[in-house]
């Protein structure tokens, strides 16, 4: 992606969740970017721009207390970042990634209704 394609040039936002991250479809690709508090927009991020991965399969993962979000980089590494267990459910519905949870039986958000909307 050229670097003159930034902001709202670049990217149109679908989605923030009370946790603070804030999800982006880049208008080129279709691909979903992901901002934190560090950033407006993916590229502004410290941890540089990351996407969600909806290609290799990956699913979210239960934590503790909170799930797992397969993120790819720029580069093509996988990596991952937490999200609040509430916020992944609407990650799952909104995007149609799949949950796997500590007792390896995988679900799958269809619908939720989120009170902030």
């Amino acid at each position: 992606m050229p670097d003159a394609i930034r902001g709202k040039e670049r990217w149109d936002m679908v989605l923030k969740l009370p946790g603070g991250h804030k999800y982006f479809r880049e208008k080129l690709t279709g691909r979903i970017g992901v901002a934190d508090h560090s950033g407006r927009y993916p590229e502004d991020t410290d941890d540089g721009e990351l996407f969600l991965d909806t290609e290799s399969g990956k699913m979210l993962t239960v934590g503790d207390t909170r799930l797992w979000v397969p993120l790819v980089k720029l580069n093509g590494e996988l990596t991952a970042m937490m999200e609040a267990a509430g916020d992944a459910l609407v990650l799952s519905s909104m995007f149609g990634l799949p949950i796997l949870d500590a007792h390896d039986r995988v679900w799958k958000v269809e619908e939720i209704r989120a009170p902030w909307k």
